[in-house]
């Protein structure tokens, strides 16, 4: 039989500690296209479960003690937060006997990446998430357990929140101690809208009798704040040939980032490079370089790009999309594959 509290805790509030804690800010930025590197650390929070249970994290559950959310994102000048999929590391927990399978262990995920806005003189803060449930479990003989509960989706902010009787209340960034406090309230998909390929346990879950209950949670952290600098550039070379060679459907291209400049020193850079030909479209590969060097970029042609190539020449096009930026670079060419 489910323990329905702590279930409820479990899925529900845990989700609290992974979910808001992707909000931070810093200081007055020089201009609204600078961009900081920021962390929050949340290391407290309030929880209720409308007609459940309510309970304080870490409060006095052992497995909670100590537990911290690290959030990394970015803050520009004009105060929007920005962070990806993998910009917060929630600790898994395990929750014990709270399930009628054993050694059961609870992630949180960020299901998409997200924006939020920042006010530097208010300290008021808005941030949407989407968020996960994964639950995980070794059951031996090579046998393993995975569940993913998606739909968790909560716009975070300094103001409170209310659910029948109960208020939780937030408090704007406080630019002296950076803490903040901010509070959000979502509700618990329904079990007829989890699906069971994501979720072959859902039919345990909504015995636990937490389908569609509304969660309410209080975050209260501190943020730490980069330098702002110029935003990311990133180039492709000036020099690449207006037919481009692909040697048995690979070619190299190299990304340059900017380079350093003092103070404004542009950021370190980040992306994806593709090549498109025709209407057949490439798979995107992942770059990383540091600001003023290069990144060797392998792109290969498909088996499809390759039969519409033939012994031909024909038009493509090369997109560089760099992390933080909402414009690709884009580069007509013709290529030719040969072998």
């Amino acid at each position: 039989m489910f323990k329905k509290s702590l279930i409820a805790t479990s899925v529900a509030a845990l989700a609290a500690l992974g979910i808001a804690a992707s909000a931070s800010a810093g200081t007055t930025a020089p201009a609204a296209t600078s961009v900081a590197d920021f962390s929050v650390k949340f290391t407290s929070a309030k929880i209720v479960v409308a007609g459940l249970t309510e309970v304080e994290i870490p409060g006095s559950d052992p497995t909670l003690a100590g537990k911290v959310i690290n959030v990394n994102g970015t803050i520009n000048g004009a105060g929007q937060v920005s962070i990806g999929t993998s910009g917060f590391d929630f600790p898994a927990i395990g929750l014990g006997d709270s399930l009628p399978i054993p050694g059961v262990n609870l992630d949180i995920i960020q299901t998409a990446a997200t924006t939020g806005t920042f006010n530097t003189t208010s300290g008021a803060v808005s941030l949407p998430l989407k968020l996960g449930v994964s639950l995980g479990a070794d059951l031996g003989g090579g046998a393993a357990l995975s569940c993913l509960i998606k739909g968790l989706n909560f716009t975070f902010t300094t103001g409170n929140v209310v659910q029948d009787s109960t208020t939780l209340f937030g408090s704007p960034w406080n630019k002296t101690t950076r803490a903040l406090t901010l509070t959000g309230k979502s509700a618990i998909p329904d079990s007829s809208k989890i699906s069971a390929a994501d979720c072959p346990i859902v039919g345990l879950l909504a015995g636990a009798g937490i389908s569609g209950k509304a969660v309410l949670l209080k975050l209260v952290g501190t943020t730490t704040i980069g330098a702002y600098k110029a935003p990311a550039v990133a180039t492709l070379p000036k020099s690449l040939p207006a037919t481009v060679k692909f040697v048995k459907g690979k070619n190299t291209v190299i990304v340059t980032c900017a380079a350093t400049t003092g103070t404004t020193a542009n950021r370190d850079c980040a992306g994806t490079l593709q090549v498109d030909v025709g209407t057949t479209k490439g798979t995107p590969v992942s770059f990383a370089a540091k600001a003023g060097k290069t990144a060797n970029v392998e792109l290969k042609l498909s088996n499809s790009q390759v039969t519409a190539i033939g012994s031909k020449t024909k038009a493509a096009v090369i997109t560089l999309a760099l992390a933080g930026s909402k414009t690709p670079t884009t580069k007509s060419v013709q290529v030719k594959n040969t072998k």
